[in-house]
C-alpha cells in the first residue's frame, strides 16, 4: 500500500499510475488543493496510514538505497522505542543541508559533524495523525523536537543519492 501526496498536475499522475494494480500494489492518492510543504503533506496523508510506523520518501530524490534496511528501525518504532529513524547523507557541495549529526550508537543529535537529511525516514504514525490536516507546515521543527528528546535513530548512507529539483539535476542524473 503506497500513499502518494499529489498537488500540481495531480490528475496527470493519477492517470499515469492508476490504482497500482499493474505494479502489484495499492496506490492511494492524498490530493492537496495547494502544496502543503512536507509536514502538511504527511499530516494530510496520515488519514490513510494503517500501521504504527510509516516510510516517508520524498519524490524529488533518486537513490539506490535498499529500503529493506528500514525493517528493523520500523520494528523499533512500532515497539515504542523511538519516534523516527532518519537516513542521512554526507553534505552535498552547493546544497543546503547539515540538519543533524549521527553518533556511534546510531542516535541522531544536534551536534557536529552535520549530515543532510536524505528525505528517507521511518516515522511513528501517531504523532503525524495529531498534526493539522490541510495546513501548510514543515516537518523539520517536529524532527528537531524529537531529536532534542533523544527519540530518533539514524544511519549514514554513502551510496547513490541525489536531490532532483532542477533541470540540471535531471541532466546530471541521466549522465550517471
Amino acid at each position: 500500500r503506497i500513499v502518494i501526496n499529489v498537488s500540481y498536475l495531480a490528475d496527470v499522475l493519477q492517470t499515469a499510475l492508476g490504482d497500482g494494480s499493474r505494479f502489484g500494489c495499492e496506490l492511494i492518492y492524498s490530493v492537496e488543493a495547494e502544496p502543503l510543504e512536507s509536514g502538511g503533506g504527511v499530516a494530510t496523508a496520515s488519514a490513510y496510514f494503517r500501521s504504527t510506523s510509516v516510510l516517508i520518501i520524498s519524490a524529488d530524490i533518486y537513490s539506490d538505497f535498499d529500503y529493506a534496511r528500514l525493517l528493523a528501525p520500523a520494528a523499533a518504532i512500532e515497539k515504542g522505542r523511538q519516534r523516527a529513524h532518519f537516513v542521512m547523507v554526507p553534505p552535498t557541495p552547493g546544497e543546503p543541508g547539515g540538519e543533524f549529526a549521527l553518533d556511534d550508537r546510531a542516535h541522531i543529535h544536534a551536534g557536529e559533524p552535520r549530515l543532510t537529511l536524505a528525505n528517507i525516514a521511518v516515522l511513528a504514525t501517531k504523532p503525524c495523525q495529531t498534526w493539522p490536516r490541510g495546513e501548510r507546515f514543515k516537518l523539520l521543527p517536529h524532527y528537531q523536537s524529537w531529536v532534542a528528546a533523544d527519540r530518533v535513530s539514524g544511519e549514514c548512507f554513502r551510496g547513490v543519492w541525489c536531490n532532483v529539483t532542477r533541470v540540471d539535476d535531471v541532466a546530471r542524473l541521466n549522465a550517471l
